[in-house]
């Protein structure tokens, strides 16, 4: 079973979700890992990704190198955050949700202040529209947490 990132969790089975709830939480800033403790991240964001585009199997490697390419040309300035989300969500199958709860996870990977920001900023914007859905929606034991409850200071 894969280990999806830190602050992302699914339900039993080792899969990440297919239906989420709404709400997605996405902060202004996310602290920066470096050395080993980013590289150890980074394979676990690397696994996160396998899991969602496919796990295993040539789609996977395919999804898995789109995603690496799309990672590279938004560290170069090639890529809008705009785009990258998009490009991250069409990996994810269209599951939006799914995509945005990668992006703060993603983010602490990213040194550059100005991407890192610009980055959640995006998925934050992109996120506010699936917060305000009807809270009527009965809940489901698949279930996608951005966050550790025990840090409110975001």
């Amino acid at each position: 079973s894969v280990s999806p990132a830190p602050g992302v969790s699914w339900p039993s089975g080792g899969r990440p979700a297919t239906t989420m709830l709404p709400a997605v939480r996405i902060p202004a800033d996310v602290d920066v890992l470096v050395g080993a403790e980013a590289a150890q991240h980074q394979q676990v964001v690397l696994a996160t990704v396998r899991a969602t585009v496919g796990g295993s199997g040539e789609a996977a490697a395919t999804g898995l190198a789109t995603f690496l390419a799309d990672s590279k040309a938004y560290g170069r300035g090639q890529l809008s955050a705009d785009a990258f989300v998009a490009r991250l969500t069409a990996l994810a199958g269209d599951d939006e949700p799914r995509a945005l709860a990668l992006v703060p996870a993603l983010a602490r990977l990213i040194r550059s202040d100005e991407r890192r920001v610009a980055l959640l900023q995006c998925a934050h914007r992109r996120a506010e529209p699936l917060a305000r859905e009807p809270e009527s929606s009965p809940p489901t034991d698949a279930h996608v947490s951005i966050f550790d409850d025990d840090d409110d200071d975001d």
